[in-house]
């Protein structure tokens, strides 16, 4: 019996050891795992490195080229405003307002009907149209929103 019950002790000691060498392979793991401590200055840089990934995707050059397609012929902007640059999930929208300057009443009822047509890459949520000049020109303004991800211009 002292045979067999030394054969027990060796097997409840390498057991023993084996547990150790698991409690010691967690620790070393869960010490892996912690996130390391982040000054402020830290996070500050890192915001804003986010910050200007983020602005990266938002193409002026490209809001610029879909912008012209809807504005009438014979028309000229005078302002282009983007008010608001959000980037919710991956795709990016701008709160946008143009200020043309037309011939006549008519060519803001135009490019309002030609936005309404571009698939949802421009939503217009409000207009504005000034008195004609004594030239007979008209200005109005348009605050649309510009969703680069959706409409015709993909």
């Amino acid at each position: 019996m002292s045979a067999k019950a030394d054969r027990v002790r060796v097997q409840i000691s390498d057991l023993q050891v084996q547990v150790e060498q698991a409690r010691l392979e967690k620790e070393r793991r869960s010490r892996e795992q912690q996130q390391p401590e982040v000054k402020e200055q830290d996070r500050f840089e890192l915001a804003s490195a986010r910050n200007l990934i983020e602005r990266k995707k938002f193409s002026w050059n490209r809001m610029m080229s879909d912008v012209e397609r809807y504005i009438p012929k014979e028309a000229r902007v005078f302002g282009l405003k983007v008010q608001e640059v959000a980037i919710p999930g991956q795709s990016a929208e701008a709160q946008v307002e143009i200020k043309v300057l037309g011939r006549s009443p008519s060519q803001m009822t135009q490019m309002m009907e030609d936005l309404e047509k571009s698939g949802g890459l421009f939503v217009v949520r409000q207009s504005n149209q000034d008195a004609p000049s004594e030239g007979g020109e008209v200005s109005f303004t348009l605050n649309l929103v510009y969703s680069p991800s959706r409409g015709a211009a993909q």
